[in-house]
């Protein structure tokens, strides 16, 4: 069934017996859980940090040996930025679990 909108249409929204809601064909996959999305990836850029980290320290023992590898990673590096997330949410569309 469709939910019928003000103007009498129901543009493509459809609300089905079992709660599951549908926007035009659904070819897209269902909405993003915003809050899981946010920490998985805070958890990745954490990760991110570590592993820059790790590495520059590396590349600058290693430039005893090699000159030049700290120049390197840092070429290899620079202009590089992590994620910045925190608009990742419009709050202006929100949806929950299944009631029922």
């Amino acid at each position: 069934m469709g939910i019928q909108l003000i103007d009498g249409s129901t543009n493509g929204i459809t609300i089905s017996s079992a709660g599951t809601t549908q926007i035009n064909d659904g070819s897209f996959g269902g909405l993003a859980k915003t809050q899981v999305l946010q920490e998985q990836l805070n958890n990745t850029n954490a990760y991110i940090t570590a592993l820059y980290t790790a590495c520059s320290g590396l590349a600058a023992a290693l430039d005893a040996l090699a000159p030049g590898a700290l120049a390197a990673f840092n070429s290899a590096t620079a202009g590089q930025t992590l994620g910045d997330y925190s608009q990742i949410e419009n709050s202006d569309v929100t949806h929950g679990p299944k009631s029922g």
